[in-house]
Formats: structure tokens, sequence, C-alpha cells
């Protein structure tokens, strides 16, 4: 699907301009298995806005920039996600995980 990086940035452009959080946090999600890290946080990023009370495009959000290594934005998503829903384990897991490594 995003073979190239010219291809990728007109996918996620084409993506975004749609503004649908629902096909916005899939296409994230596709995007983070295929290890395409910068797509998948511009639609998530996206999503987020779009959907601020969405814990999991945060929580994805978070592990993009995870996998970016931009440890602390990823731990601003992060903290977000765990506001959203103070259930979610993963986001505070994943926080504590960014508050050991980051000192």
């Amino acid at each position: 699907m995003l073979t190239t990086d010219e291809g990728a940035a007109q996918w996620v452009s084409d993506l975004c301009r749609l503004r649908r959080p629902t096909l916005l946090l899939a296409a994230g999600i596709t995007c983070l298995e295929l290890r395409e890290h910068e797509a998948a946080l511009a639609v998530l990023e996206l999503c987020a806005r779009l959907e601020p009370d969405n814990a999991e495009a945060h929580l994805l959000v978070g592990k993009s920039l995870l996998a970016l290594e931009r440890t602390d934005e990823a731990a601003r998503a992060l903290e977000q996600a765990a506001r959203v829903d103070p259930g979610c384990l993963e986001a505070k897991s994943l926080l504590l995980w960014c508050y050991s490594s980051t000192g």
C-alpha cells in the first residue's frame, strides 16, 4: 500500500481530507502494523483532534511517537489517553515506561 515516501504522503493527505475519525483510526492502526509510523502519526493526530474524547486515538498517537523515539511527546499523548479513559491500563503502562526512560 505505502510503497514510496511520495506515495505514502499523497495517501495520507488524501485520507486526512476525508476527516472521518473512524476511517482515520482504522488507517492509523494499519499504518502502525506496517511500521509506517510517520503516516500513522499524521492520521491519528487528526483523529485525536476531531474526537478529543477518543482514548484509543490518543493511545495510538502515543505509540506512534514512541516508535519515532519522541518520548516526551508520547508521554503527553498517553497522559491524555489516561485522562479520557482512567481504566486504560496500556496507556498507564506505557506512561510508566516513558517516565522511567526519561529519568
